[in-house]
């Protein structure tokens, strides 16, 4: 029974693909999202806070029907290799360790507490507006150098309105909007999903 209960507790081939899919779909998202929301600066700092939105569902999906270490660590870390591909080196690095943070929020009750796994969503989510909004105004000359790199570089009227509103009020707002959102997403996403909650015993 003991030696069952152990490996239960560990990840198995089902619950790789499960990740491996989910990631992939919640990548394809926030592609698409990025797009969208970057025809205007305003609304391109609101796309974390669209996206968390959005994918709570994917992300609470994944929580209760894998429960087990890693659930949010891994999809987390290949996001943030996949947007590192695209040249986006910040969602690496704070997708990780807001990765390892969430994970270890979620499993500090072993995915059995609803409350941990949303507050360890809204984190993840502030990890992802860390990578993608926060260098506009923490490291504005470096992300100045990356958007209008490459061929398809970013047009610097474009980059110069993104800065501004980046920095004002609405900066602080799309922080605030993004933690709403995320948590908004949970009980959202605790709705849809009401039935794999019941039978992993979080209802």
């Amino acid at each position: 029974m003991e030696s069952n209960q152990q490996l239960n507790k560990k990840l198995g081939i089902k619950d790789f693909v499960l990740m491996g899919i989910f990631s992939a779909i919640i990548f394809a998202l926030a592609t698409v999202l990025m797009i969208i929301t970057g025809v205007t600066p305003a609304v391109y700092l609101l796309y974390p806070a669209i996206f968390a939105l959005i994918c709570s569902p994917i992300f609470m999906l994944v929580a209760v029907k894998v429960q087990k270490f890693g659930a949010f660590l891994i999809p987390s870390v290949v996001m943030g290799i996949l947007f590192g591909l695209m040249g986006a080196q910040t969602l690496i690095i704070t997708l990780i360790v807001f990765g390892i943070i969430a994970e270890l929020i979620a499993n500090s009750r072993k995915y059995n507490d609803y409350n941990r796994i949303a507050i360890a969503y809204v984190v993840l989510m502030l990890g992802f507006y860390a990578g993608s909004i926060a260098p506009i105004y923490v490291f504005t000359d470096w992300y100045i150098k990356q958007a209008t790199g490459g061929v398809a570089g970013t047009d610097m009227t474009y980059l110069n309105s993104l800065i501004e509103a980046a920095k004002s009020w609405l900066g602080a707002m799309s922080v605030i909007t993004c933690v709403i959102t995320a948590w908004l997403g949970t009980v959202i996403g605790k709705r849809i999903l009401k039935k794999h909650f019941e039978k992993a015993g979080l209802v």
